[in-house]
């Protein structure tokens, strides 16, 4: 192989800044892997100028209409622009349309998404592709189902272990259905066929059953949704609902790992995924958009620890045998938990979890991706889990970054904003908390 390039949906926006995350993040490990060229198209470059001018000639499609095919004067123009032979393709969150134009023309390729498992020591990397190698370098290294049960099991444990009165407040949930919120847009809800997301209306009939069996309803809303789609979902249950949908502000994790009966229902949603792992009923009411291609076992999306992944001993052995190896390295990284979500600063609701349930002592706190190096009280714990329950997630961060005297960079101007948002929350922590030194 001459070349690495790294590609993805042209069409789609969303994310953008995650993905460049990921292919810098691979970019790094491939120069200290391989000797070999490597281009990130998503990048600055000309590259992506070629994209997006493809995308202007076409009068910049929607994503969703061309999800799961291109048209096949886009296709054609497409491939002209990419060096189809001597090249590996690596891929975050690849589209459908991609997906078939890499087995149309027989092209080698890597897609990654990262894990609906939220709960385990660090977020795991999914990784499928059709490099034989790669493939069983990636089977070898597979998390297993007994380890992913293992953990939600010493999560359940730990949790019970403490008094905490979010078990009384978590007992008027019990035997009822929480219902799994989504953002209005996005690849998880693109259904075969369909060119627009599923929504709950599209499935009125089948919850309308589904509800009749439970006496208490909740609706749990995405914590990426907009207070105006979440809104409209609430709306459509009560409407097809013959009791009042509640709404749940209770942290998932803190539902899940409850010993009493408390079921799930959503779209498609990873925590139903995850709520299975608890000993929890889930009702999926979609099939993810990749799920059709996963019945070949070569393209199954195969998860694996982060570690291994930010390892260039894994891509070594996974494509040595088609890159010439650059100073081969001998041991995978040391193990270490947050790796991922450190890097990636992603979380979706488990840090919450985990600074009020799994610390008893802490010496330093991560939010949001800022490291604070501080020491605190248990009198200042009980004041940063209270926050954290307001949901005041951002102004733990921007108190800290005052407080710790940290650089504010290139957001400044945003910050500063946020402050005068919070400034009255703010005094009352200074006051209540003290000086730190």
């Amino acid at each position: 192989m001459k070349r690495v390039l790294f590609v993805d949906d042209i069409f789609r926006d969303e994310i953008l800044e995650a993905r460049k995350c990921i292919y810098k993040t691979l970019f790094a490990l491939f120069k200290r892997a391989f000797d070999i060229d490597i281009h990130a198209p998503r990048f600055p470059r000309k590259d992506f100028q070629a994209f997006a001018a493809l995308r202007e000639k076409y009068n910049n499609p929607k994503w969703e209409e061309v999800f799961w095919e291109l048209p096949q004067d886009i296709e054609q123009e497409y491939i002209k622009l990419l060096d189809l032979e001597e090249t590996i393709y690596i891929s975050y969150e690849a589209p459908e349309w991609l997906y078939k134009v890499w087995q149309k023309y027989n092209v080698k390729y890597i897609d990654l998404r990262l894990s609906y498992l939220r709960f385990l020591p660090d977020i795991p990397v999914m990784v499928s592709t059709n490099i034989p190698s790669m493939i069983a370098v990636t089977k070898g290294l597979e998390i297993k189902k007994e380890d992913i049960l293992l953990e939600a099991n010493l999560l359940k444990a730990n949790y019970n272990f403490r008094d905490y009165t979010d078990r009384k407040n978590c007992a008027r949930y019990r035997d009822s259905l929480i219902i799994i919120g989504q953002t209005d847009r996005d690849t998880s809800l693109m259904e075969i066929g369909k060119i627009t997301p599923r929504r709950f209306q599209d499935y009125s009939q089948k919850i309308r059953t589904i509800l009749l069996q439970y006496h208490n309803v909740f609706y749990k809303k995405h914590p990426f949704s907009s207070a105006k789609h979440a809104k409209e979902e609430v709306d459509f249950l009560n409407s097809i609902s013959s009791k009042p949908v509640l709404m749940c502000t209770e942290n998932f994790y803190t539902l899940a790992v409850q010993d009493f009966r408390i079921d799930f229902m959503g779209l498609s949603s990873g925590a139903l995924e995850e709520a299975v792992y608890f000993g929890k009923k889930a009702y999926r009411l979609m099939d993810y958009p990749f799920s059709k291609r996963e019945e070949s076992n070569s393209v199954r999306y195969l998860n694996i620890q982060s570690y291994h992944f930010f390892s260039p001993k894994f891509w070594q052995d996974g494509l040595g045998a088609e890159i010439s190896v650059f100073h081969p390295c001998n041991t995978y990284r040391e193990i270490h938990p947050n790796i991922m979500r450190e890097h990636h600063n992603a979380s979706w609701g488990y840090n919450e979890f985990y600074f009020e349930n799994r610390h008893s002592t802490i010496q330093s706190v991560t939010v949001n991706s800022a490291r604070l190096s501080v020491p605190i009280s248990g009198k200042q714990v009980r004041v940063l889990k209270l926050c954290f329950r307001k949901n005041q997630y951002r102004l733990l961060y921007y108190y800290y970054k005052l407080r710790s005297n940290l650089s504010f960079g290139k957001k400044r101007p945003f910050y500063e904003q946020k402050r005068r948002e919070y400034k009255e929350i703010i005094r009352e922590i200074r006051r209540y908390i003290g000086n730190l030194k």
